[in-house]
């Protein structure tokens, strides 16, 4: 066995460390923006759920509006017709 590393196998070795740094080094740069890229995506995500809710609440209130309107007519109309039959009543009564 040689005692020494000839000088051409040492720089190949070296020159391979430095391609492996350098791979090395991209790949925390892919992950850092990958990792940034997730951050702004779940921020997007959570601002799109509140604006959701808030939507969905609009609508609610938008469908409750004329179903509110209808019960109040309702209640009127029976008032009404039972007021007048009431008061038909006590006329016939009266008289």
């Amino acid at each position: 066995m040689d005692e020494f590393v000839r000088k051409e196998t040492c720089d190949e070795r070296e020159k391979r460390i430095e391609e492996w740094h350098e791979t090395l080094l991209t790949i925390a740069g892919n992950l850092s923006n990958a990792t940034s890229a997730i951050a702004q995506t779940a921020a997007l995500q959570e601002e799109m759920a509140k604006s959701q809710r808030d939507h969905e609440d609009r609508i609610r209130a938008l469908e409750t509006k004329p179903a509110g309107r209808w019960n109040t007519l309702v209640t009127s109309i029976i008032t009404a017709v039972g007021g007048g039959v009431a008061g038909a009543i006590l006329s016939t009564i009266i008289k």
